[in-house]
Parts: structure tokens; sequence; C-alpha cells
């Protein structure tokens, strides 16, 4: 029965390479999206999507430009792709109306830049990669674009290119060349305006040392002075930032295209002996970003704007490095008298204000700056899929909201605190050298927040949003010198703060009452303070007492108090014992019925309620030595008291999830889950939202700034410049990460308050790898990529968000590899069931022999994430550490042992016995010709290799030579190790095979499926009594280019193989047993460099394409 297979695309992730702000009538924010031939809208109040559709048939879209609605005529998009050019009209975006394309033309040449006219709704312009200014027409009624005029100057390459209309018939154009010169020249439209020449070239500016590759014009901007002036912003691959005085003089000389075309240098850089005509020094200069600066944007503005008091602008620049950055240029206030007069040469700086380190991976191809007030906006499209919005406010307003106030439209501010002086009713205190500062503090609720003064003053603060009223609290001149002695102030529940001074004594502040008072006084000196029954969130928790652990200097038992929550009085009191005697504590919390603490060097010890006192029942060193600064309970973590789970924080830049396993006989620690985020080394705490799916939330140190991270979404929620981990701080989040906060911390002996009212940066929509997809597996419903960015994901099968729109999640990140990721695979664990918990290995490759071993496993409770740990890393010490591990393939075995046999790109094979507590095991090795081994496959069980059995073991490799090849085992005596050795070779393709498939076949045979380098596709069919092929056969220019991915599916006798090339076409064919290949269908895809194709099972199968993105494609066939 013949086989028929249907291709449809239902999800694309690919680079984001066109992006544009739309303002609709109906007040919302929209921003429209260029993916692959696609764009797609979005709201950015509601981060959402609103609708999708197609453009181009077969190619990218690559810029993208509105004509906003005037009056009765709708708004416009003009849209362009190489050499192709679309409009679209707007109306209806708001609503989700999908439009129509109205109008189709190509271009003379590739488009760099394009822009309708706002003096004729029918004209637009675009300049192409030779330096033309292409004058278009677009004719609504008939539904055509025509091309009118080209002109060009001179036609050098360009890497870049913009324009902005001047009049009607006048447009200016700035290019950056090849050769790091800039062009900036007019274009005048029609024959018969009395001019000599269509074109007048202004400058040519020299002084980059590299190819330009972002140009940008600004609006007329009036400075100091009165003075109008017009910028061009330039960047380029030397990595610097220039800005550019590009407003004509009135003495100015009119050129013409002869000064371009005199001969002179074509290097980069500029020959000072010689300068080129018309060029000028720039007004600033600065290098940022780790790499090439694609891209420049002043902020937007439709109208000449005023530059302010303050005489500075901000300027974003976008790069390589995948961030965006935020400049002030400043101009030098000693030109004003020069400006005034309209000569001299106008100078300034720039200084880097904030870097956004939003995406993964490498390059941001796109981005579109929108003004609204002092609130710019900023929309940014990486190489990884991912669209970032960045709220940023200009440097006037910052300027303004930074006076101990806060505009109600900043999304952030910070404010210094001053001390308030004594009231009359403070005790008269003796006269001191020192200055009195705030020590110590905390947030005792979520408005108020207690400090102890190195006076001995207590002080209440007041928040509102931004601002801080203090009062003083009274205290008795008893308790005068132990709050001066304060060495430790926190929350010991909701209005009630605890103090820990050095003379011992432990003090209470009662928010309720108003009251200060001495509730115990230990015999040391107390360093630490963990107060068991709190919350981050600084809410009232219900509870009718709360407990304490005060620390005190030179003993590793803590104390351990219970006060009651009303009154905050004193109820009980026992020290903790059973720790060991170097045990420093660091933190400490209760998880079920354990007291859980971490100490200073990595250790934790579980503790059990016993008779009075809790007694220690494991004690473990985990895989860091330095400090656990947080411990957290999962949330819904009791399934059973016999397994608890929690989380841990520590300054190795990782944290960790443990899980309690307890029984009648036995207590013991078992490691769920490993990993770093990419902030820290200081992860100082952590929290889980109060959201119906809780999510992970981190926060530390990364350098000089305080960061908060969502773990789960892999987004930055604030960065705050506060100097560095080592001082004191406050943090008071939300329930949610999308909440205000607040966040206090000393910076030279000052107390600084940072509020934010909603996140500067949101997603809308999330990304994935940063670089290529290589490698791909499936199990349980997920799929696992592995990329050239060297890091691992694994993915929860795609979902229809709430926008109607299909969203990735990942479920984990594992980031170990120091080289690309080259394979994956997958084996269930012996401790796997059906209940439908994942619970496998993952293995996973990569260049400089690198090898790791994987546990995955859920999470049990409400964290829906998954757990995961290495298990084992391949260091055998006998392997050239700069071969890549192209190939391996995995064979369990009943004791939970696995077999593995890796191919190596100096042509050998070798396998070996793994186990998670031996490691590596070698059982053979054998050698190739010299071509190095590209797949290999096992045709039998490997178990023989382990058992010494002479049962028949084979494998099966392919080459870079073209050839498969079988291999058998020899036994070498007086030798552990046992030898492959070559059984048969065939000739399939003309040279490297990429990828490979074995499907077994009736009657003991197998069938070989091959994609090569010579775009052919191979099939061939082994025999299993002697492994040699009975016959092959080969599909010539099967694609246009390489074919590097490929996966095989069984249909009754039939095989359905799909395969993927760098042609970007997708392709599915059907395989009988008399070796017919027969194409079934043919799409277009937007993946570039395909790496790898996986089946996903389903109630219908669908084709994972992963490579410069990632796309699922639904097929007929049945899953």
């Amino acid at each position: 029965m013949p086989v028929n297979v249907k291709l449809q695309r239902e999800l694309s992730q690919v680079p984001v390479t066109a992006l544009e702000f739309s303002h609709p009538s109906s007040g919302k924010q929209l921003v429209l999206a260029g993916q692959d031939n696609e764009i797609e809208v979005f709201d950015t109040e509601a981060r959402q999507s609103f609708c999708k559709f197609r453009i181009f048939d077969e190619q990218i879209v690559h810029g993208l430009s509105i004509l906003p609605a005037e009056g009765d005529s709708p708004g416009k998009l003009l849209i362009w792709g190489a050499k192709l050019i679309a409009i679209v009209s707007t109306d209806g975006l708001d609503t989700g109306r999908v439009p129509s394309v109205v109008a189709t033309a190509t271009a003379p040449d590739w488009i760099y830049y394009g822009a309708f006219s706002p003096y004729d709704r029918s004209r637009a312009c675009l300049v192409t990669a030779h330096n033309e200014a292409v004058l278009i027409r677009h004719e609504e009624k008939e539904g055509r674009i025509i091309l009118e005029e080209v002109i060009a100057p001179a036609r050098p390459g360009l890497y870049s290119a913009t324009l902005t209309w001047l009049a009607a018939d006048c447009v200016l154009v700035a290019a950056g060349t090849v050769f790091g010169e800039i062009l900036v020249w007019k274009a005048w439209a029609g024959a018969g305006a009395g001019r000599e020449s269509p074109h007048e070239l202004l400058y040519v500016l020299t002084g980059h040392e590299g190819s330009i590759f972002g140009v940008d014009i600004s609006p007329f901007y009036t400075i100091i002075g009165g003075r109008q002036v017009r910028f061009l912003a330039t960047s380029s691959d030397d990595r610097t930032i220039r800005i550019w005085d590009i407003s004509e003089q009135t003495d100015a000389i009119e050129q013409t295209n002869t000064h371009f075309s005199k001969a002179r240098e074509t290097g980069f850089g500029s020959d000072e002996a010689h300068p080129t005509h018309g060029s000028r020094p720039p007004v600033a200069m600065a290098m940022g970003h780790l790499s090439r600066i694609w891209g420049v944007k002043f902020p937007a503005a439709t109208e000449p704007g005023i530059l302010g008091t303050k005489n500075t602008l901000d300027i974003y620049s976008f790069g390589e490095d995948a961030t965006t950055q935020c400049w002030k240029m400043e101009f030098h206030a000693k030109n004003v008298t020069e400006i005034q007069a309209d000569k001299g040469i106008l100078t300034g700086s720039l200084t880097l204000k904030g870097v956004f380190p939003l995406h993964e991976g490498k390059h941001l191809w796109s981005r579109a700056v929108s003004s609204s007030g002092n609130k710019q906006l900023i929309v940014t499209g990486g190489a990884d899929s991912r669209i970032s919005l960045i709220e940023a406010h200009t440097t006037e307003s910052e300027a303004m909201s930074s006076q101990n106030s806060a505009s109600p439209t900043t999304p952030s501010v910070l404010i210094t605190v001053d001390i308030p002086k004594p009231s009359d009713k403070t005790p008269q205190q003796p006269k001191k050298k020192r200055q009195e500062v705030i020590g110590q503090y905390d947030f005792i609720s979520k408005e108020k927040l207690v400090a102890a003064t190195s006076y001995g003053r207590l002080l209440l603060g007041t928040t509102r949003e931004a601002n801080l009223d203090w009062k003083e609290i009274h205290v008795e001149e008893a308790l005068l010198q132990d709050v001066e002695r304060t060495y430790v102030l926190k929350q010991a529940a909701h209005g009630i703060a605890v103090l820990g001074a050095t003379s011992g004594s432990v003090l209470i502040y009662h928010l309720a009452t108003d009251r200060l008072f001495r509730v115990a006084s230990l015999p040391g000196k107390i360093v630490g303070i963990t107060c068991l029954s709190t919350n981050i969130q600084r809410e009232a928790s219900g509870a009718k007492s709360l407990d304490i652990l005060v620390h005190l200097f030179g003993t590793s038992n803590p104390t351990w108090l219970t006060l009651c929550a009303t009154t905050g009085e004193l109820l009980n009191q026992i020290e903790v014992s059973g720790l060991n005697p170097k045990f420093v504590t660091a933190s400490a919390a209760i998880i079920g019925q354990f007291l859980v603490i971490g100490s200073r060097h990595g250790w934790m010890s579980v503790l059990a309620p016993v008779e009075n006192g809790y007694q220690s029942v494991c004690d473990i060193a985990t895989r860091s030595t330095d400090a656990i600064c947080s411990i957290v309970a999962l949330p819904g973590f009791q399934d059973s008291q016999n397994h608890i789970s929690f989380l841990t924080t520590g300054r190795d830049g990782k944290f960790r999830i443990y899980e309690i396993v307890h029984s009648e006989s036995l207590t013991s620690l078992e490691l769920l889950h490993e990993s770093s985020p990419p902030f820290g080394p200081m992860i100082e705490g952590a929290w889980f939202t109060d959201d119906p799916k809780p999510e992970l939330i981190l926060y530390g140190f990364r350098s000089k700034c305080f960061v908060v991270w969502n773990e789960t979404r892999r987004e930055e929620r604030a960065s705050v410049d506060c100097g560095g981990a080592h001082r004191s701080f406050s943090f008071l989040p939300g329930r949610s990460d999308r909440d205000p906060f607040f966040f206090t911390f000393t910076k030279t002996s000052t107390l600084y308050l940072y509020y934010q009212r909603r996140p500067l940066y949101a997603a809308l929509k999330i990304g994935i790898h940063g670089r290529e997809v290589r490698a791909m597996t499936s199990a349980h419903g997920l799929t696992i990529t592995g990329a050239e960015d060297t890091t691992i994901r694994i993915w929860e099968r795609p979902e229809y968000g709430t926008d109607g729109a299909k969203q990735m999640k990942c479920l984990a990140l594992i980031k170990a590899h120091m080289a690309g990721i080259q394979k994956l695979a997958w084996s269930p664990s012996n401790s796997a069931t059906d209940s439908g918990q994942v619970d496998g290995y993952l293995f996973s490759s990569a260049g400089s022999t690198e090898f790791f071993v994987w546990r995955i496993r859920s999470l049990r409770g409400g964290y829906s994430q998954l757990g995961v740990t290495c298990e084992g890393i391949f260091d055998e010490t006998d392997i050239d550490k700069d071969l890549r591990i192209m190939d391996f393939s995995v064979q369990p075995r009943r004791d939970g042992s696995i077999i593995i046999t890796m191919a190596f790109s100096n042509s050998f094979l070798s396998t070996y016995l793994f186990d998670r507590l031996d490691g590596f095991k070698v059982l053979a090795k054998g050698a190739y010709t010299g071509a190095c081994l590209t797949q290999i496959q096992p045709l039998t069980s490997l178990e023989g290799l382990v058992e010494a059995s002479e049962n028949d073991i084979a494998v099966l490799t392919a080459s870079t030579d073209g050839h498969i090849a079988t291999w058998k085992i020899r036994h070498v005596e007086d030798q552990h190790t046992k030898q492959w050795v070559l059984n048969n070779v065939t000739k399939v393709h003309q040279n490297s095979i990429k990828c490979l498939a074995l499907v077994p076949a009736s009657a003991g045979q197998f069938y070989v499926v091959t994609g090569g380098d010579d775009n052919s596709l191979g099939l061939s069919l082994l025999s299993r009594d002697i492994y040699q092929a009975v016959f092959r056969h080969v599909c010539r220019r099967a694609h246009a280019a390489a074919i590097n991915g490929m996966a095989v599916e069984r249909v009754g006798e039939s095989l359905v193989v799909f395969t993927a090339s760098n042609d970007q076409r997708l392709k599915a064919w059907t395989m009988s047993k008399d070796g017919r290949i027969c194409l079934q269908a043919d799409m277009y895809s937007g993946v570039a460099d395909p790496g790898d194709i996986e089946i996903l099972p389903g109630r219908n199968l669908t084709i994972a394409l992963g490579g410069v993105g990632l796309e699922l494609w639904k097929t007929s066939l049945p899953g």
C-alpha cells in the first residue's frame, strides 16, 4: 500500500531579523517582528501575540518601515527581504486581523533600508547594497509598486545604510562601506527639479578601522545656544561607536561624485596627511561591547527635540555579544559661545550608562526604538529567536527622579537615605569622634524598616514607594549599650525584629506595641541569627510561635529560642547539640520535621526532633567548599514524610536541590539537581513565586551589581549597581517577580534605598539556543537539544498559550561543556516507572574528548522543572584531548551499568563499560584507515564484551571517505582489552557520510539509510550472517547541498525518511524493500545550517528540525 506523507509547519523559533513599533489609533503599542518569511504582531502591554502572517514564499524578512495612519488613510507597512519588496496595510492589526499583501515588487539590488515619504503617502525610498537610492511609488488602486528612479553618486559596496526624508523631493542618505568609510549624500527626485545633478555628496567620513555595520540619522536637536544640529551615529567591527555632526554649514562647498572617485587609500582608518575631502572628526567616540557592533540607534522622535539643560542625549548600541548598551552623549559646554556664532566644531563625550544582557549566545540582528515623553522602549531580536522589551528613561528624567523623590512614571529609582537628627527625648549621648552611621537593618513588613545606628539609636523607617520617613524608637537607658553593640538585626516574624549584640543580649522590637525589650542573655558574642519562621515577603504567617537560632562565637552549637508570635516574649530556650565542633553555621531552615543547617565551608547537617531538642541524623560534604547561603523548601515539597525536597544556594555560583530520604533505620540526602545561573558567584537567596505554577527566583551579586534572576524563565528581572557583595543589605520582594520590590544596601557608610515598581525588561517571545543546534534526542514527551553555544536544553512539548501561539518551555538547562555539542543520546534508568515521571540518563559528547553522563529526573512537589545531576565524566588519560567524539551508541544493562561505544575524529573507535560508582572501563578498541569516523551504530547486543562470551558481536560505522564499514570483535590473548577489526567495507557516497540510520529488516537483515556531503541519499541492505551489503541504491542530487540530518520511521513494509540540508529544504521520502526511493514532500524551511532531525511521537508524528533555530513540523503519519 503506498504511503502518502504531508508536512505542515506548526512552530518556528528562528532568528528575529526585523523589528518595528506601531501605534494604532486604539492606543495600543504594537511590535512587529520579522522571523523567516513571516511577521508576528505583539502587544507590548499584554506581552502576547496578536497574529502571524506570511509575506514572502521563501525569503527572509530583512527590514520593516511603517507609515502611521492619517485621517481616513490607513497605515502602511513597507517590508523588504533581499531584493523583494512588499507593502501591507496595518489596518486592524491591533485586533488580530491578518492583512493581505497589498503589493509586491523586485528591486534592482539587495535592499538595506527603506522608508515612506511623510510628504506623499504613495512614495517611498530604498537604499541598496551599492549606494543607490531607489524611489518607488505605491499605486493603491491598482495594487502595484512602480520603481521610478535609481540615483547614486558612486557605487561602492555597502554593509549598512539608512535614510530620512528632508522634503517631498529630497532624501538624506548615510551609507557605511566595506572599507570603513561613511558616505552622506542627498538624492533629489524628479529630473525637472532644476538641478544639474540628482545627487549631492555632503561628507565622506573616515576614521573607523573596520567595516561599517550600523548607521542611524538623528532628527534635528536644539542644543544650548539655540543651534539646530543633526547627528549621525555609526558602529563598526572595530568595536567603536562614533557620533558625527552632519548638519549642513552655511559655508559648505557642494561636492560631486568626482570627489569620491579620486584616488585614495582603500584600507581602514584615515591618512591624516591626506584627509578625504568633506571629512570631519567625530563629535564623540567610545569603545564598547566584546565584539562587533551590529547597530546603533538614537531615541526615536518624530519632531525636532531639545536636549535640555544637561545637554545630553541617550544612544543605544547592539552587538554581536548579544547585549544592548545604553550610552550618554554629553556635549562640552565650553563651545557654547562658538556654537552661538555658528562656527567651530562641536565636541562631546560618550559614557556607558548600562548594559542589558537579555539574549543567549551571539548576535542581536534587529532592533527598534520608540519614544513616549521621557520613556524609551527598546525592542531587540536575536539569533536565539527571543524578542526582548526594555523600558528606559532619558538622562534628564533620571536626574529629576533621583533627588530623593520618584516620578510615578519611572519604573525604578535609587535614593540616598539620611540619618535623622536625634529628637529631644533621646538621652544625651557623649561626644563621639566617629560619625554616626546605620549599621544593621532589615524590613519587618512591606512598609517598615528597622535600623540600628552606631550611636545606639534604633530607627523605624516607613517606605512610601521611593521615600523613607524615619521615626526614632524609644530605647531604655539599660538597653542603649546593647543597641550600640548590635551585630545582627533580622526580621523574626511579621512586625517583629530580633537584635543580637556582641554582649550576648537578644533584643526584640515589637511593632504593634512599639516596645524594645531583652528576651535572653547568652554567654558569648552573638555573630549570627537565623530566623526559622519568617518568609522573604515579610508577611504574617498566622503561626502562634516563632523560632530563631542564635549563633555564638567559638561554638558550633546554636541556641534555639521560641518566642510568642503575638507579644515576642520568650517561651522556650534550648541548645542544639551534635554538630561537628568545626561546623560554622551560615544558614538554616525547618524542612518538614527536620532542621537543616548549612555551614560556611559547604557542609550540611540534617537534624531530627528528639525529646527536648534536635539531634544530627545525617552529615554530608556537598560538592562545594563555599558557604551555603540559604535553604528553602520546595513548594508542595511533601508527598510523604519519607521524601522531602529543599533547595540551597551558595557562594560557588550554584544552587542545588536535595531530597531527604527517611526511614526508621536510616536518613540520607540525595542530590537531585545542580545548576549555575548566569550570574554570581554569590547567590545569596531564593524564593518561589506564589503563582499557580511556582517559579524559582534567585538573587545575589554579579561583580558590582545586585541581580534578581528568574531561573524558571531564564530572565533577569533587576540589576542594581551597589558596589558588590561585601556589604550589608536587605531585600524585600513581592509574591511575584513582576511585583514591586525594595532593596536597601550600604555603600561607603551611606544607606541607599532602591525601589522598582515593575521589571525594566520583559520577553515578548522566549528564545532558544543562541547558536546552531547540532544534536537532538527525545524521551517522555520531552525534546532535548544541544548546540554550538555549549548548552543542552530540555524542552516540554510545546503547548498553545493564552494568545493562541505555541510556546516552548525550557524545563532544564545544562552548561558544563566547553565545546559545541556533537551528539546526544537517552537511556532510561533501571529505577524508572510508568507513572509518567521522567527518570533516565542523558549522554552528551563534544570536542576536546568531552563526554558527560547526566541523570534527569522529575522533581517531587509543586515545582515542575527537572532535576539534573552529573553522574560521570569521561577522563581516559591515553586519548588525545584535542579529539572530538563524533558519535556514540549506548546499551543499558540489567545491573544499571551501560555499554558505550564511541567514534573519535582520529578514526579510532572504543567501547567502554560505564558504572556511576566505578566510572569508565575500557572493553574494546579499534582503528580505521585514517578517515574520520562520523557515525556508529551497534549491529548486535554488546553484552558479550562484558561477559567474555563468544557470541557474535558487531558494530557499523560511517566515515568521511564515503564508506560504511562493519566491525567484529577479535579476542587477543594476554590482553584484557579486546580489539575491533574490520569485517567489510562498502562504498556508498563520493565523500563524507554526515548522517546514518539503522533499521531492522525482515529475514535477519538491516536497512542502512545514509545522507552525504555529496547531496545524495543512500539505501543499503546488510545481511546479518556476514554483515555485508546485499544491495545499495543511491539517489543522486537528493538535495542541492549536503544532507546534514535524517530521521527514519518504518510504516508497514516501507521506510519513511525525513532529510534536512543546507539548501533549507525539508524533504520526506519513501523507500521500499526493492530499493525504490520516492520523494513524497518538499518543503521550504526557515532553519539555516540544519544539524539534526528528531521524530517526536504523538497522535501524529512530529518532526523536530534544529539548526540556526528550531522548527516543529506535523506529519500526516500516525504516531
